[in-house]
């Protein structure tokens, strides 16, 4: 996926100078897993995009040298990550509506077994239906844990989260991570 500051942003050029001649687009690619290192350097920069406020001043100075994996920037506030996740939302619906068709078709298509086993035309399904999860999966991730973030009673999402997402799939984690330090009103940095 690919990552762009916000022209419009009226931080748009203390953003552009703490990136330090690094250029503002990036491509990153993203799977399900929160903790996958370029899964966290895609956050860290869609949170570095989405910041406002006191949040810049501790945006990082990002330079050639900088490491998002060794010092990933970590949520900022529930404001700032319901925009990430938004932001995140937006770019896998728009990633969706360039493939002609949908993930319930490939899953049929590669189910009726007509595409010969392991031909390039299945494999390239394969590749695509994997693409495809991603974006649905963050899509999904977004629609649950953004009504999470804005319902601000701490004991009513601590009964969620201890209901829903104790397991230890990809939403839990990061719904487990990320959730609680923000509606409790802290954040995860050191």
């Amino acid at each position: 996926m690919y990552f762009d500051l916000d022209r419009n942003d009226p931080n748009l050029n203390i953003k552009q100078s703490l990136l330090e001649g690094e250029g503002a687009s990036r491509g990153i690619r993203i799977s399900m897993t929160y903790d996958d290192p370029s899964t966290r350097e895609a956050f860290s920069y869609m949170r570095f995009i989405c910041a406002q406020g006191n949040e810049i001043m501790i945006l990082p100075r990002v330079d050639r040298d900088f490491n998002w994996d060794d010092d990933p920037i970590s949520p900022l506030s529930k404001e700032t990550e319901i925009k990430v996740l938004m932001f995140l939302r937006d770019l896998c619906l728009e990633q969706l509506a360039k493939y002609p068709t949908t993930l319930e078709y490939d899953n049929m298509e590669l189910e009726s077994e007509e595409l010969e086993m392991y031909s390039n035309e299945r494999n390239a399904k394969v590749l695509v239906r994997g693409e495809k999860e991603v974006a649905h999966f963050w899509i999904n991730l977004a629609d649950v844990a953004i009504p999470l973030l804005e319902s601000g009673e701490w004991k009513d999402i601590k009964r969620t989260i201890n209901k829903d997402y104790k397991k230890q799939d990809a939403m839990s984690r990061y719904i487990g991570k990320v959730i609680p330090f923000l509606v409790k009103g802290g954040s995860t940095r050191k």
